[in-house]
Formats: C-alpha cells, structure tokens, sequence
C-alpha cells in the first residue's frame, strides 16, 4: 500500500485525525498506533520533541512495540 495523506476521506475517526499523539500511557498510544494499522496503512512515523530522546525510544522499545506485536 502506498503513502496515504490525512484530510478529507482518511478512514480514521475525526479524533485521531485532531490528536496531537501526545498520550500519557503505552495503552493510549498502543491504540492510537492500532487505528493506523487498522486503517490499512504499512508504515507509521513516530518521533520524540523534546530533549529526553533516548527516554523516548526506551518507552518504545520496552512498552509500546511489545503490545502491538501480540
């Protein structure tokens, strides 16, 4: 599948569209990475802003890509 641009007839919730993906818990962004898959898309883009990069990709690595391979 190729790239697909969000807007106008993305087939995610108006919310996800709005969301900033600033979410406090593994669960929240689990789900909110879920929907993107759910959508069909095969690739998904995260990043860190803010200093505490290496923070980011621990919580990633040990929280959030574990629970979206079960």
């Amino acid at each position: 599948m190729g790239h697909r641009v969000l807007g106008t007839g993305s087939p995610l919730p108006d919310h996800m569209l709005r969301m900033e993906r600033r979410c406090p818990s593994s669960d929240a962004r689990v789900e909110a990475l879920a929907a993107f898959v759910d959508a069909g898309f095969d690739a998904v883009y995260v990043n860190q802003i803010g200093k505490d990069q290496q923070g980011f990709f621990d919580f990633y690595r040990t929280k959030v890509l574990p629970a979206l391979r079960d």
